[in-house]
């Protein structure tokens, strides 16, 4: 058994209500169960994928009356104002706002279209403007706020072909840099949160990274900066894709920067600071059905697609993965799978 540091870090959002902006899927989704789970209501905001909502609704819990979502396009006023609108009448005012749209083409400079730059700036720079805008006019001034716009190390460390993804992320630093000037109610906050440059040191006992290195173009800055944010002999929870030759067309719908390999991700973590105290392979049994389904899938536009099971599919492969489950308990443990978890403890 791991022997974790213990101290109460537990946050009280009871009251708060939290607008999610692409809240849907992936970090944004992470983000929404962290606030539900800190008490606070919590709505979501997804762009046109009906399928990936009603999935994270169901992820939330949205049967207990503390979550709604819908599907808005951020980028219009009405649109906006009508998010804000559907979460105060479901859930209460809103008083935290969290930014993190996503829409990262890649492709040279010289091949970038002029529809490419205005769809990637207007998502990811003027959508997050017009959400603040809105926080701003309706929060009320005797009422604290706290407003969370999601960066990305591409604004710090430019790289090629991906010229109007780092214009908006760098757009969106200096836009959270205006509006701390400008200046919330007192005792609000509002912050830039980049997973390479956390703004924390020795801070933390536990950091969970679900999911999310390899969405992340450096991964070895973002695991230094996740070191730095733990407190010595702190502890890491990491999953990642596993075994490179799965790589897919999947792969790249959901945003995929890369898979690993386990030799690779613990040379990693032991660059970033970390000693690792467990590695398991898991989603094994089902590898053989996940490495077809790259190429049944093969046309597919939209991730969500693949979870669309009917329900005994669904029930089968419910049934392999506790059968998988009772194995990893009972320390019988397989070398591959489409999935790693990696345990680590800082030094």
């Amino acid at each position: 058994m791991i022997d974790w540091p213990r101290r109460d870090t537990n946050v009280n959002l009871e009251g708060e209500t939290a607008l999610v902006v692409g809240g849907t899927r992936n970090i944004g989704l992470a983000v929404a169960k962290a606030l539900r789970g800190a008490g606070a209501n919590v709505c979501v905001v997804g762009g046109s994928d009906s399928a990936a909502l009603a999935h994270a609704l169901t992820e939330l819990g949205a049967a207990e009356g503390k979550t709604t979502g819908l599907v808005a396009d951020i980028t219009d006023e009405a649109a906006v104002s009508g998010a804000f609108d559907h979460a105060e009448q479901k859930l209460g005012a809103v008083s935290i706002l969290v930014n993190g749209p996503g829409f990262r083409p890649h492709g040279p400079f010289m091949d970038t279209s002029l529809e490419t730059w205005s769809t990637v700036l207007d998502i990811m720079l003027t959508g997050p403007f017009l959400t603040c805008r809105e926080l701003f006019r309706r929060l009320p001034t005797n009422r604290k706020g706290a407003i969370v716009n999601i960066g990305g190390l591409s604004a710090h460390r430019p790289a090629k072909d991906r010229a109007p993804v780092i214009a908006a992320k760098a757009g969106i630093v200096g836009l959270t840099k205006a509006l701390a000037a400008e200046g919330l109610p007192e005792g609000s906050r509002l912050m830039q949160v980049d997973a390479a440059a956390l703004p924390f040191e020795a801070e933390y006992d536990i950091v969970s990274l679900f999911d999310v290195l390899e969405h992340t173009d450096d991964d070895g800055a973002v695991l230094a900066s996740t070191a730095r944010a733990l407190k010595p002999g702190g502890g890491l929870l990491l999953t990642v894709p596993q075994h490179r030759f799965l790589w897919s067309h999947l792969d790249e719908l959901a945003r995929h920067r890369r898979r690993y390999s386990s030799r690779a991700l613990k040379a990693k973590l032991r660059a970033a600071g970390f000693r690792i105290e467990a590695a398991i392979s898991y989603q094994s049994l089902l590898l053989p059905v996940m490495y077809l389904a790259r190429f049944v899938h093969r046309r597919t536009r939209h991730p969500s697609d693949v979870l669309r099971l009917n329900r005994v599919l669904n029930g089968i492969f419910n049934a392999i993965c506790m059968a998988e489950r009772a194995m990893i308990r009972s320390h019988l443990r397989l070398p591959f799978g489409d999935s790693l978890l990696i345990v680590a403890r800082r030094e």
